[in-house]
């Protein structure tokens, strides 16, 4: 903690549903011993309260209160339902602590403080201390991940980088959400499945909801051999609900953030089986396009691959190795041009900001006009492999052509 550069990061919301108001602060504590871990700080961040003068702080952002102490623009952080990140890193160099907030749906930094004074930790990284820790006084949060990047030099945590850029590739790259405007979020929740609108099968297609369990708004896989074989997919109703009006008339992205945990899973196995205007009860192992996951992807849906290049225009491709990663965090974008119907598919690696495998599948498909509970526009198949899944995304539009045609290689 003391002669390496590091970079921690932790992601949090504020649920509307979960709270009554705003209070106090955000208390960030430094090298704690484990009985102290309470309602004290070594840097207390703005909440309900300008931040206050401990640490020897220097603001960077907002620009209102640059230089000083403490800063009273509490709007910044004062939104529920908003995925935002602490960014805590520091320079082995001179001990100074950077902390900085970041808006995971605007791509932007809004608040950045240097402490400068040369914060020391414990040598013996055991469990009797806590390098940071954090307390909220009358408020919770819910926590989505926890990060850390540690190496020998952190230039791109360095206060002197523009805080309102969007993060570069190395330690500061969040798999962000990143999201057109106008883009909504469907819940990931026990809820969702209470009403319908979540289809949570087993191969056959009848309901087995106990494959998963839900935590914040992700669905997790429950480990193999348990959580083996499900089939799931959000209803036409739910897509209606989030803002889609139409999936014939419309351009539309959905987005599926997802990762293999390496806890959770024994190999690689089959395909990715996606599956296009499924009735619910045929929700399961079956596809409208399989792709690659432990074989390469097969012929259904006139497939025509742009990445891997090495499997350009065909329709099949063997380069496993795209995907064959644990712990690291991918999203499925699939899209629908409604002059054409053609739909495409997109891995992307959010880690690294690049597109992996991009697919477009050149027949005309067509999708229920009724968009109720009886059918699943796209749904995903798992054989013997689990999935944890961090968020389902949707942007629809008069126009998607811009958002399929953009270079694959960069970020979305």
């Amino acid at each position: 903690l003391n002669d390496r550069d590091w970079e921690m990061r932790f992601d949090f919301s504020f649920s509307s549903a979960s709270n009554t108001g705003w209070n106090e602060y955000f208390y960030i504590m430094f090298n704690t011993a484990i009985a102290q871990v309470g309602q004290r700080c070594s840097v207390c961040m703005m909440l309900a309260h300008g931040a206050n003068t401990q640490g020897n702080l220097n603001f960077v952002l907002p620009t209102s209160c640059s230089g000083q102490n403490s800063c009273g623009d509490t709007s910044v952080i004062q939104h529920y339902d908003t995925p935002f990140s602490w960014y805590i890193s520091r320079d082995s160099s001179t001990g100074y602590i950077t902390i900085k907030l970041y808006r995971r749906d605007l791509q932007e930094y809004v608040v950045e403080v240097e402490s400068r004074q040369n914060w020391q930790f414990d040598d013996a990284m055991d469990n009797n201390m806590v390098p940071v820790g954090i307390y909220l006084n009358s408020m919770v949060a819910d926590w989505q991940g926890v990060y850390l990047w540690a190496g020998g030099s952190a230039p791109s945590t360095s206060p002197t980088q523009s805080p309102t850029s969007s993060p570069t590739e190395g330690p500061s790259s969040p798999p962000v959400v990143n999201l057109p405007d106008g883009a909504a979020a469907l819940p990931l929740s026990q809820q969702s499945y209470d009403d319908g609108e979540l289809i949570l099968n087993y191969y056959t297609g009848a309901t087995n909801p106990s494959l998963v369990s839900f935590e914040g708004n992700e669905m997790n896989g429950e480990p193999m051999p348990g959580g083996r074989f499900l089939a799931w997919g959000f209803t036409g109703q739910a897509w209606k609900d989030a803002g889609l009006e139409s999936l014939n008339d419309r351009d539309w992205e959905m987005r599926f953030d997802f990762s293999f945990s390496s806890a959770s899973n024994t190999g690689w196995n089959e395909y990715f089986y996606i599956m296009f205007n499924t009735a619910i009860a045929q929700v399961g192992q079956r596809c409208s396009v399989c792709m690659m996951l432990a074989h390469g992807a097969n012929t259904q849906g006139n497939l025509n691959f742009v990445l891997p290049t090495s499997c350009s225009g065909q329709n099949s491709c063997g380069d496993t190795s795209v995907i064959q990663h644990y712990d690291t965090p991918f999203s499925w974008y699939i899209s629908r041009d409604s002059s054409t119907g053609y739909i495409t598919i997109k891995l992307y690696r959010r880690d690294l900001q690049e597109y992996v495998v991009e697919v477009e599948s050149r027949q005309n498909w067509q999708f229920d006009d009724a968009m109720d509970n009886n059918m699943v526009p796209v749904g995903i198949y798992l054989n013997s492999m689990v999935a944890d899944w961090q968020g389902v995304y949707l942007w629809a539009g008069g126009s998607a052509a811009a958002q399929s045609s953009h270079s694959p290689s960069s970020s979305p």
